[in-house]
């Protein structure tokens, strides 16, 4: 289906086919009458839908060129209506515009500035246009930082939960999507509720916050324990409901936001949970981050932290020794399980390098006892991965044999 939309916009624009290679360098080389300005503008909006729908269905291919065939095409474009406006009083080139274009859309599409800048010159040659290309790229850059902070690759990213840090220290919580750490089910309570009813409720709970909601079901607040003391000191405790003396004015998170905004929101403001709401609906409740499910984060992101680091060193360790590097997991029940390291009869041309157990690496040695759950990192010069398989797989039942 992809592949026919593509192809019924190529019947009539053939050019937004294939990188655009040539068409770019018609519009760069020569002042063609040919490229109007409603061809130009056509061209820009068809492929955006052609790049769209191609990455969409899966074909193969990238950003780079599409981002310098839209740049060229807006760029010419505009060059064409700036002559016709202002012709009488200056005199340019519209393939300048396109250059220009070329520099300002691949900027925003990528993030990369400096590359933009030398890629433009190095095609041109021409240091006239060097202040220019710098000029729109950093204000196209200042624009899409504002509108989107992230650009199409980090997006992509960003949509799996990963976030790559700025600079060399690493934020270990912008590796952890609020989803992976939050409470899915928080405690909440009816507006309506009578907020005389709010103290035990903090008792039941074991909680000093909870969130209030309408009658539908979505966010209507928040009530915390010291909501309730300040309406127990006016005298209003008996007399309101939890919808009248909680908070409106709730802060949240999305799901795929990283744990290091909800923090920020926590230190920021001293709050100690935070609502999260669907990404289509802000009102609608899926679950609750708390201090403690951050605490909980960060754990996460530092054994994530650690088997990055561990799967690092199993192809360093591949590469140094020019070996096969195979990991294995110790199964319940299997000849290695609850064994000494040198009591287990590796082949001769293996060796175990390190052993993965509860989030930690462990230098093994032959007085080491393995056990179930544990992952080894075998070296070995040999093909023989069956029989390693057989070290740690689990035996056959009795009954099994029998069948």
């Amino acid at each position: 289906l992809a592949g026919a939309l593509v192809g019924v916009i190529a019947m009539f624009l053939p050019q937004v086919m294939g990188t655009g290679s040539a068409t770019m360098n018609t519009m760069l080389n020569a002042n063609s009458v040919d490229f109007t300005i409603g061809l130009l503008l056509a061209l820009v909006v068809a492929k955006l839908l052609a790049t769209t729908i191609s990455l969409g269905g899966g074909f193969v291919g990238g950003m780079f060129a599409p981002s310098l065939f839209v740049g060229a095409a807006l760029g010419g474009a505009f060059g064409r209506i700036f002559l016709i406006v202002f012709g009488s009083t200056l005199n340019a080139d519209p393939a300048a515009f396109a250059m220009a274009g070329m520099a300002a859309v691949m900027t925003g599409v990528i993030r990369t500035p400096i590359t933009a800048v030398l890629l433009l010159f190095e095609l041109t040659n021409d240091y006239k246009l060097i202040l220019p290309i710098m000029l729109v790229t950093a204000v196209c850059l200042f624009v899409v930082e504002r509108l989107a902070p992230d650009g199409i690759y980090h997006h992509a990213l960003a949509r799996k939960g990963v976030r790559l840090p700025r600079g060399r220290d690493i934020d270990l919580m912008q590796t952890v999507t609020v989803r992976a750490a939050m409470t899915v089910e928080p405690r909440t309570v009816p507006a309506d509720l009578p907020a005389s009813q709010l103290p035990a409720e903090f008792a039941r709970t074991n909680t000093h916050g909870l969130l209030v909601t309408d009658p539908e079901g979505f966010l209507y607040g928040i009530v915390t324990l010291q909501d309730v003391n300040a309406a127990r000191e006016s005298g209003k405790l008996e007399s309101s409901t939890a919808g009248d003396i909680c908070t409106r004015e709730v802060l949240t998170v999305k799901p795929d936001d990283p744990v290091s905004k909800a923090l920020h929101l926590i230190g920021q403001h001293g709050l100690g949970r935070v609502p999260v709401v669907a990404e289509d609906n802000p009102r609608k409740i899926i679950g609750v981050l708390r201090r403690a499910d951050i605490a909980r984060a960060y754990e996460l992101a530092l054994q994530q932290r650690a088997e990055a680091q561990f799967r690092t060193d199993q192809v360093r360790l591949a590469v140094l020794s020019h070996a096969q590097v195979a990991e294995l997991r110790v199964q319940p029940g299997s000849p290695a399980d609850g064994k000494l390291l040198r009591e287990v009869p590796w082949p001769s041309s293996s060796v175990v390098a390190s052993i993965w157990r509860q989030n930690s690496t462990i230098a093994p040695h032959g007085e080491t006892r393995l056990k179930a759950g544990d992952i080894l990192t075998v070296v070995s010069v040999s093909t023989d991965h069956a029989g390693l398989m057989r070290l740690v797989s689990a035996r056959p039942s009795a009954q099994s044999h029998s069948d």
